[in-house]
């Protein structure tokens, strides 16, 4: 493993995270802590202002129209975008790469979203990136080039979702330039 990665692996943890989920008030809370609020700033994430009923409401409602419906979701779901349905070969290889290198696929951490949920890959990529590096090596090559498309889709609609995507999308091709 190059040791620029190494940098990259809570970045990737937490933008995992915040892909698989919509943010509720105990992780907008987390995220206000002034490290992470500045370090979320110098990549272009803007928290918003601290949680209302009423500002995690609008979140729920921009993750939903983001990224599950009902009219024009953008899924973040590889076997969507390369094959057309849920669940196909990406999704095969994720859990196989999870299973060879002894890590179990939590269903219920991943918020029952498919293994080769972005947010999934990027918490994968994270485990194995120091303890697996040819592993991880492999889920840069075949698992991150089909995000870029859908990543754009979502940041060109902007809002807080919107600025994440953007950051996830400068966060993978950082890390495919190390990768090289």
């Amino acid at each position: 493993m190059k040791p620029a990665l190494a940098a990259f692996i809570p970045v990737a943890e937490l933008f995992g995270r915040l892909l698989l989920q919509e943010i509720d008030a105990q992780l907008l809370r987390e995220l206000r802590h002034d490290e992470v609020s500045k370090a979320l700033a110098d990549v272009g994430l803007f928290l918003p202002d601290l949680p209302t009923a009423e500002l995690l409401d609008e979140l729920a409602a921009e993750y939903c129209s983001c990224f599950l419906g009902p009219a024009d979701p953008v899924p973040l779901i590889q076997s969507v975008w390369e094959g057309g349905s849920y669940e196909s070969g990406p999704a095969a290889a994720i859990r196989q790469i999870a299973t060879q290198t002894g890590i179990e696929f939590d269903r219920e951490a991943a918020r029952s979203a498919p293994a080769d949920h972005l947010g999934c890959i990027l918490l994968l990529w994270a485990e194995l990136v120091e303890s697996c590096s040819e592993h991880a090596g492999y889920l840069v090559q075949h698992h991150f080039a089909w995000a870029r498309r859908p990543l754009q889709l979502v940041a060109r609609r902007g809002g807080f979702y919107g600025q994440l995507c953007a950051a996830v999308d400068d966060l993978l091709e950082h890390i495919k330039a190390l990768s090289v």
